[in-house]
């Protein structure tokens, strides 16, 4: 008996434990953002829903099945253009004809596309950071 509640207590412990690992919070320009699909830490990389971000900052965003690329076209803090295209499991990311590698290639999870944080400060030159302790990305752009 006490062997079966000790086993229980364990479950229960891990489930709690990696429940709570997963539970990341984004806020974009102090807003909270709401996902269908969590933003997770994959290879010690925090990886974020990209639809849902650029949302957020009045973006919309297109996907060809076909070659598996995204593109989203934003105006940046200058009010400049910025036509985004990345592909999912490829590191590069373009921007306007420029080339940028990024830590991590974008994936995707439940249909949707996961990026790297460092996807919004090197291509986009956005503000991120992490608080690893409270598992919060804030991004401001």
């Amino acid at each position: 008996m006490k062997k079966s509640l000790f086993a229980i207590l364990l479950v229960l412990i891990i489930c709690i434990t990696g429940f709570s690992a997963n539970n990341i919070e984004v806020l974009v320009n102090d807003e909270a953002v709401e996902f269908d699909v969590q933003p997770q830490i994959i290879q010690d990389r925090v990886m974020v829903p990209m639809r849902f971000i650029f949302e957020k900052l009045n973006s919309s965003v297109m996907y060809d099945g076909e070659t598996r690329t995204i593109s989203t076209y934003l105006s940046d803090k200058n009010g400049q253009a910025q036509f985004l295209i990345i592909q999912i499991n490829n590191p590069k990311a373009f921007v306007n004809n420029n080339s940028f590698v990024l830590d991590a290639a974008p994936i995707e999870v439940e249909d949707r596309t996961l990026v790297s944080l460092d996807l919004f400060e090197k291509t986009l030159g956005a503000t991120v950071t992490w608080d690893e302790q409270n598992m919060k990305v804030s991004i401001q752009y």
